[in-house]
């Protein structure tokens, strides 16, 4: 069976380059539709229902990491293999806790593109098999427990929307006792949980978080033994409904109190660091599509682009002032790579850094003579 897949990036020729190098017929996958940024991309994706999404991290409208997790909280989430010219270690870790199936970097190369298309287009065979099987599984044994799973889910998608923890302990012991009354085995309990880890999912990309955000990190997850029942499984459940909940509340209070004056002393202060929008959001507790907007509000600015004015003033300041050779001051700004660093110096100052230093100190010699 063919798979579909979908291009995602702002810049032409990376979309051309893309396909040129994709061995799209020999590994059966068939691109459906291409995207100039990450809002137009989404909207295709729901349309299309690809199989393999393949984006740029850096885009305007919504980027290939926020993209991701969004898509991640689909039960028919794609493969999606992101694509950029930073080789940033906290954007790979944010990349991966988005569900990303790779991380490429910019040149593209060909084997690394096609070795990963092959591996996606295998994943998503091998994940379509097992929701049809699932499926298969579902309607043979379905009874009662599935009709009142069903109607639970509803009621506790709105509960935890609600922030509810009493409501919510309640409604997780109705719905345990009517399974246990069913007599659901392991397959029931199985079935239950990935059932409910949806719409948990959904519920944390509604609130621009993912689970493990919500939940603590490495504690969504649960390891299935033979001998375990369902009031065990739904007893886990509920604690990441409630400590889920909870986070969104307690949120929901932070952002009231954030402090933008704060947030900008923090980057200031912290310019030496590998600073992003996801590090800053995490340290003052908020999502980071609130902290965008609500830092552009404040200051009348983009966040990256006031944070790339502090990295280029810092810059500067360690070339000029300080005489920091300049292969180490972008290593210390944790630039990726040279070429970018003097690319943004230049954007920003209209010099090059050597241009800078040099122009210093002239103006120092003018001023002793």
């Amino acid at each position: 069976m063919s798979r579909t897949a979908v291009i995602i990036d702002d810049e032409p020729m990376i979309r051309e380059v893309v396909r040129a190098l994709g061995h799209w017929d020999e590994l059966g996958i068939e691109v459906v539709g291409e995207a100039a940024d990450g809002e137009a991309g989404l909207e295709l994706i729901n349309q299309l229902e690809p199989d393999i999404v393949i984006t740029d991290v850096k885009m305007p409208r919504l980027d290939g990491l926020s993209l991701a997790e969004r898509l991640s909280a689909s039960p028919r989430a794609p493969q999606i293999i992101i694509i950029s010219g930073y080789d940033d270690f906290e954007l790979v870790r944010q990349a991966l806790k988005c569900g990303v199936s790779d991380y490429l970097l910019k040149p593209i190369k060909e084997a690394e593109l096609n070795e990963q298309l092959a591996e996606s287009a295998r994943r998503a065979a091998a994940r379509e098999k097992r929701r049809s099987e699932r499926e298969r599984w579902v309607s043979g044994a379905a009874g009662p427990w599935l009709d009142y799973l069903r109607a639970a889910q509803q009621q506790l998608a709105g509960l935890l929307r609600s922030g509810s923890v009493p409501a919510l302990t309640e409604a997780f012991s109705h719905l345990t006792e009517a399974m246990a009354a069913a007599n659901a085995g392991l397959p029931e309990a199985v079935y239950c949980y990935y059932a409910l880890s949806d719409t948990l999912r959904r519920f944390a990309a509604e609130n621009g978080a993912s689970v493990d955000e919500l939940c603590g990190e490495g504690r969504f997850g649960y390891v299935f033994g033979s001998g375990d029942d369902i009031r065990e499984v739904l007893s886990h459940v509920c604690w990441l409904y409630c400590r889920a909940a909870g986070e969104v509340q307690r949120r929901a209070r932070q952002k009231g109190r954030l402090d933008m004056g704060l947030v900008r002393r923090f980057i200031d202060d912290n310019s030496d660091e590998n600073l992003s929008l996801a590090s800053v959001a995490a340290h003052f507790h908020v999502s980071r599509e609130y902290l965008s907007r609500s830092f552009k509000s404040e200051f009348g600015q983009s966040f990256s682009d006031y944070l790339s004015a502090v990295r280029m003033e810092r810059a500067r300041e360690l070339i000029v002032d300080y005489n920091v050779p300049i292969k180490d001051a972008w290593q210390m700004l944790h630039f990726v790579d040279q070429t970018h660093f003097y690319k943004c110096f230049k954007r920003h100052f209209g010099k090059t850094p050597g241009e800078m230093r040099s122009g210093s100190r002239f103006d120092n010699r003018r001023s002793h003579d």
